[in-house]
């Protein structure tokens, strides 16, 4: 069966461990630069979700409490130690999801979950029935976010490959229902573009309802896809969030 992790195993050499999940159409390596720095206090692991590079020959899961369901059974057996969940836009409501789920299962909750690009959950609606988006309805959606290189939109074969991926993805975004529980009890780290057309930043704030412990605000220049565009800033304030969290575990 295919690993879920692109890179390796998570071992356990670092004292803890930093599960990461794309945004839609998105891949486990794009978080490689992050995996090479993982160092003795954080080890780097990138999930891979189905139907994408070393397990393109799977079907893309387009529910996201399916998706969510089998992530938890994936990283079961490594959630015994001291762990930190990261995610940016559907990346960050798989992250979220996971952690209401893995409390649900009383399982070792992270100690600290990190969402980017996502509005608090309970500011999300779904539809009742995620609909198939037409070709031309994703490339438009693509020129808008910035977040695809012209010359990738313009390519019939790369979208032909992308395309079918994106499909399934938007379809986990709206499979999403915002369903009112316990509050979280890990400490919250929330990043945003302060030109994100989808994400304002009183949208951000509102993270704050979602946890009994403390949340922070990371506020970097861009649009929605600012993760990409200071990948290596995000990755310096993320580390540096999650050794504080593990300081005062």
């Amino acid at each position: 069966m295919p690993s879920w992790f692109l890179f390796s195993e998570p071992g356990r050499s670092a004292r803890i461990r930093l599960f990461c999940f794309p945004y839609a159409g998105g891949v486990a390596s794009g978080y490689r630069e992050w995996w090479q720095r993982s160092n003795s206090d954080i080890q780097v692991a990138p999930v891979q979700l189905p139907g994408r590079e070393n397990r393109i020959a799977e079907p893309a899961v387009p529910d996201l409490y399916q998706l969510v369901s089998l992530a938890a059974q994936a990283l079961r057996d490594h959630v015994d130690r001291p762990y930190a969940l990261f995610g940016h836009s559907m990346g960050a409501m798989i992250a979220y999801e996971l952690s209401r789920y893995l409390a649900k299962m009383g399982s070792r909750p992270p100690v600290r979950l990190l969402v980017s690009g996502m509005s608090a959950p309970d500011l999300l609606s779904g539809t009742s029935s995620p609909r198939r988006r037409s070709r031309e309805e994703i490339i438009a959606e693509l020129r808008r976010l910035h977040g695809t290189p012209s010359d990738m939109l313009e390519n019939e074969q790369i979208l032909d490959f992308l395309l079918p991926r994106l499909q399934a993805d938007w379809q986990v975004t709206e499979s999403f229902r915002y369903r009112p529980g316990p509050r979280l009890a890990v400490p919250i780290s929330v990043f945003g573009g302060t030109a994100d057309p989808d994400v304002p930043i009183t949208d951000l704030l509102a993270w704050n309802a979602h946890t009994k412990s403390d949340t922070r605000i990371r506020l970097l220049p861009g649009d929605h896809f600012f993760v990409d565009r200071h990948s290596s800033t995000v990755a310096d304030l993320v580390f540096a969030d999650i050794v504080e969290s593990l300081r005062s575990d």
